[in-house]
């Protein structure tokens, strides 16, 4: 039987911070660079996809994709791209 996890399409922690650590490096980004990039194309830290600016949205009507600050409190460049939510 699958893990539900991984049907929903969630990533680690550890691959989301790889993926972003590949970005930066591969593009020379500093970590305002890389922040600002993750915030415009809106990618989800929790699944690692693009929902561009409907991102905070997404996340307000699907909060199991919400990362919080202590899940992200380890990983550097996750914590710095986190995106506020709005209260529903």
């Amino acid at each position: 039987m699958a893990d539900a996890r991984n049907e929903q399409g969630r990533k680690s922690m550890v691959e989301i911070e790889g993926m972003l650590q590949e970005m930066k490096l591969d593009n020379g980004w500093s970590m305002a660079q890389l922040k600002a990039e993750v915030h415009e194309r809106g990618i989800c830290l929790r699944n690692g996809k693009e929902y561009g600016k409907a991102l905070r949205f997404v996340l307000a009507k699907h909060p199991v994709l919400i990362v919080g600050k202590k899940a992200a409190k380890h990983y550097p460049l996750a914590k710095k791209c986190l995106v506020q939510v709005p209260e529903a």
